[in-house]
């Protein structure tokens, strides 16, 4: 009975202090809680669940400084951002004057806080595919592309200087449905250009269906200028970098 009770009570949350039931607050790593509300407060693809009150409110402070990145240095480049939406609103807007893109997808829409990833945060690309079951007419389900992030690298001497993203490990975004065709379509293209890769320069066939290890990638991707780009605009807005910020 008092299991049950301690589950069904009422709880503070950590951040705003305010009463919570059951179905409107998440439970941390340390036994703390915080509503669904300031969890909005959050990533989207933060999971709240599996850090501590001290991580939540790092990451919270983090999200802050997002928002006014993408306020004062994206927001503007509106009309020169590459945005390539597929299904279900899920899609990738590219700055590639600033080195950051914005990942736009269904899950968890009443987010409050709007974020970026750098260019040199990601570590690879390639194409993937769901089958039909034989006989449903498409032989695809789903094709897609999915991006890897740097926190997957098998070495820590490729990470980016400040892999403060550290729930991020990789973005599936879907291209098309029930299809006979495998293809990434203008993400694909578009990912092909920052890596700077073309046919001429690389096996395709291999790019589209296995991630590459890193001395493959870094033959062609200019790491280093994307991360110059970042840099300027994230010292531009928060008088320093986000690594430099979050540097212990």
């Amino acid at each position: 009975m008092g299991f049950l009770s301690n589950i069904f009570s009422k709880q503070t949350c950590e951040l705003c202090g305010k009463e919570v039931g059951m179905l409107s607050r998440a439970k941390l790593k340390d036994g703390k809680f915080i509503c669904s509300d300031c969890a909005k407060d959050c990533s989207k693809f933060f999971s709240p669940t599996v850090y501590d009150l001290e991580e939540v409110k790092k990451h919270i402070d983090y999200m802050k400084k997002q928002e006014e990145l993408y306020n004062k240095e994206f927001e503007p480049l509106q009309d020169k951002i590459n945005t390539i939406k597929y299904i279900g609103g899920s899609g990738l807007m590219f700055a590639d004057s600033i080195g950051m893109f914005e990942v736009k997808c269904p899950k968890n829409k009443e987010q409050k806080v709007k974020e970026l990833f750098r260019y040199d945060e990601m570590m690879d690309f390639k194409i993937y595919v769901k089958e039909n079951p034989e006989g449903a007419g498409y032989k695809y389900q789903e094709t897609g592309v999915q991006i890897k992030m740097m926190l997957d690298a098998p070495s820590t001497d490729y990470h980016t200087k400040h892999y403060i993203t550290k729930y991020v490990k990789e973005f599936t975004i879907p291209v098309g449905k029930n299809t006979n065709d495998i293809e990434g379509g203008m993400v694909y293209d578009h990912l092909m250009k920052i890596f700077g890769l073309n046919s001429g320069t690389y096996n395709m066939s291999k790019i589209k269906s296995t991630y590459r290890n890193l001395d493959e990638i870094n033959r062609y991707f200019d790491r280093d200028k994307y991360s110059k780009l970042a840099d300027d605009a994230e010292r531009k807005v928060l008088g320093k970098t986000i690594e430099e910020i979050y540097s212990k």
